[in-house]
């Protein structure tokens, strides 16, 4: 009996949910090959009772790496270790099935209200595994080079080389962009694809309220975010007036979500934010601005 974390439990299941209806297809794909359809009605037979196991622990797998109330830090859960790296070799295909959709979405010509949710989705179950492999202390990480799994009967083409990390501001909306704003878009994608976190963040809490200001310029409506002194209103209450003019209103919800961070980077001596961090934060601020923008 090994002790877990509760979230790292939430992804096996999670994992093993996302592949099993692809064990079956492979079951079909190589029928006539009784060696290989043994070895994955195994597979089937272990993962369909381990995810039963950790349905009956009632734990909610909407936000896996969220601990909700009344749920434990951490489980008991009878796993042996060649068992844990099978899972977490699993749940690293999840993450990398979650990124290949993110990017499908994000190259298509028109995104959908359906797409803007799914892509939404997927950025913040992104961030949050990514966090979870890239976190030492975890089970998750310890696995993270060992690579992906492979099933029985299954090729999987592997790229020769990892692809190049791209900037989260696309040069399509950095061109619909205000020029102060263009220029701090570049800036901060040349310190996001040198791993320069805390630069990132600083660049994001200016961008925020200026891309608000610059909106209600557009407008003709920048009365509406100057006080009495002729000083434009603080961010929190830039936000507050951006609400408004939203045309998806979940932005506003995921922008104040970030703004803690935002503003921890420059008033905090203890946060070290980290990459993830940085690209958590600037997929909204992206969003914001493609919102108000283009």
């Amino acid at each position: 009996m090994a002790r877990f974390h509760t979230s790292t439990i939430k992804y096996f299941k999670l994992a093993i949910d996302n592949h099993l209806p692809l064990l079956n297809k492979l079951i079909k794909k190589n029928k006539g090959d009784e060696k290989i359809i043994k070895k994955l009605e195994s597979l089937i037979e272990i993962y369909t009772e381990i995810a039963s196991k950790i349905s009956d622990l009632n734990l909610n797998h909407d936000s896996p790496s969220r601990f909700l109330k009344n749920e434990p830090h951490e489980v008991n859960f009878e796993l042996n270790d060649k068992m844990i790296k099978n899972l977490s070799q699993l749940t690293l295909r999840l993450l990398n099935s979650w990124k290949d959709r993110k990017n499908e979405l994000e190259n298509m010509d028109y995104l959908t209200d359906n797409n803007k949710t799914e892509l939404w989705d997927l950025e913040e179950l992104i961030m949050q595994l990514d966090g979870a492999f890239n976190n030492g202390g975890k089970i998750l990480a310890r696995y993270k080079d060992s690579g992906i799994i492979e099933f029985p009967g299954e090729k999987i083409k592997h790229e020769a080389a990892p692809t190049k990390i791209k900037g989260i501001f696309p040069q399509e909306l950095i061109k619909t962009l205000p020029k102060d704003i263009q220029g701090d878009c570049n800036d901060f994608n040349f310190n996001f694809c040198n791993n320069k976190a805390k630069p990132c963040v600083l660049i994001l809490r200016r961008i925020l309220p200026l891309a608000i200001v610059r909106k209600f310029q557009q407008l003709d409506r920048e009365s509406e975010v100057i006080e009495e002194g002729g000083d434009h209103i603080g961010t929190l209450a830039l936000i507050g007036k951006i609400e408004g003019v939203l045309k998806t209103k979940r932005i506003y919800k995921e922008i104040m979500n970030y703004k803690v961070l935002l503003d921890s980077s420059q008033h905090s001596f203890t946060l070290k934010a980290t990459i993830t961090d940085a690209e958590g934060a600037g997929v909204r601020i992206r969003l914001l601005l493609e919102d108000i923008f283009d």
